[in-house]
């Protein structure tokens, strides 16, 4: 009974389970040619799960599971799941595949050594990036069609593997003006961002941790001028370079943790935004606040206290890790490698290309 009870309790109320595998009629598979792949129900950390037995006979390719589900997914959220195996090692691959079923999105780990005894893998939203097919408005997938598990050939050879517990949690927003701190010893380290123009309001912001982490956003990015005179705000959205007016004044009012903006404005009419997070000793408009764009993504402002704002849509992201060798940058995303040659000069840091070279400034500290 103890047991039970604690099990329950770690299924906080942002939780939900999506599937502990008492039954695995829901589950299909998906071998490519020459693979054999083959779904069972067996014992499990709790209860039962669902073991795969699967043999690549000498053949590269891939085994799939796949259950097909209707769920909407929020804003930002961490998916979750217990492994164990006996199997050699290979890539173990988590896919999120949308409602239409043609875009996917996966977390790739690649020469997994599938563990004798459970263990919990956690996949942060970031942590799960796109993968193909059409890109949806937002960017983001947020209405689920199916999950899937792969195992594809890296060693290859024959196994099994037992999945429990899959669940999903909620979590706050991750703002995208969170700031990475500078180090002396790692002049690379630290936030960078590109500068979007006129002519392309898209932009990117690379964040290279002093721990090895590695996280590139890519999104719409926006400066502004405001100013208030009682419960007008007047906005001006005008780059140097662009003739276009982007000039509004609309009213406003702050109601607890919510900010409501009246009139056409560059957002659209009458929108609520939701405090992310405040700045100490501030005025009430001063911090960061966001509200679902009309894209399904979720928009972010951040006001400062001296009358510059920031405007920011994060359309797509996806973490990894980096390693520096003398200039030459290192990236492992998803189980790919990217490299590149790079330079910094005056807080601007350029990645060479064969094309363009890419060019971004650094933050020196968050808005």
């Amino acid at each position: 009974m103890l047991f039970v009870v604690a099990l329950v309790l770690t299924l906080s109320a942002d939780t939900s389970m999506i599937d502990s595998f008492d039954s695995v009629s829901q589950w299909t598979t998906n071998p490519a040619k020459g693979v054999e792949i083959s779904i069972h129900s067996d014992s499990g950390r709790h209860g039962r799960a669902l073991r795969v037995d699967f043999d690549f006979h000498g053949n590269p390719g891939y085994g799939i599971v796949r259950r097909d589900i209707n769920l909407d997914l929020p804003p930002n959220y961490e998916f979750a799941f217990a492994v164990r195996g006996e199997a050699p090692k290979n890539t173990l691959e988590f896919k999120l595949v949308d409602r239409g079923g043609a875009t996917v999105w996966w977390s790739n780990n690649p020469n997994f050594d599938f563990p004798r005894e459970w263990r919990s893998i956690t996949r942060k939203k970031r942590e799960i990036c796109y993968a193909w097919g059409p890109m949806p408005r937002s960017g983001q997938v947020r209405h689920l069609g199916a999950i899937e598990f792969a195992i594809t050939a890296g060693t290859g050879g024959k196994g099994s593997v037992w999945i429990d517990d899959l669940s999903l949690t909620q979590l706050d927003p991750d703002s995208p003006f969170a700031f990475t701190q500078p180090s002396a010893s790692a002049p690379i380290v630290g936030t960078w961002e590109s500068a979007p123009t006129p002519e392309d309001p898209t932009g990117a912001k690379l964040d290279i941790g002093a721990d090895g982490s590695f996280t590139s956003t890519n999104g719409i990015m926006a400066t502004f001028a405001y100013s208030i005179d009682k419960d007008q705000m007047r906005t001006d959205f005008r780059d140097p370079g662009d003739p276009k007016n982007y000039k509004f004044t609309t009213s406003f009012r702050i109601e607890n943790d919510s900010f409501v903006q009246k009139g056409v404005n560059l957002f659209g009419q009458d929108v609520t935004m939701k405090k992310v997070s405040a700045k100490p000793g501030g005025p009430p408009i001063s911090g960061v606040w966001s509200y679902a764009d009309y894209t399904e993504a979720t928009a972010y402002v951040a006001f400062g206290d001296d009358g510059r704002g920031f405007f920011r849509v994060p359309l797509g992201e996806c973490s990894g890790t980096w390693k520096d060798s003398g200039g030459h940058l290192i990236v492992a995303l998803n189980g790919q490698i990217a490299e590149r040659d790079y330079s910094i000069d005056k807080d601007v840091l350029t990645l060479v290309y064969p094309g363009p070279d890419m060019k971004y400034n650094r933050r020196t500290r968050a808005p």
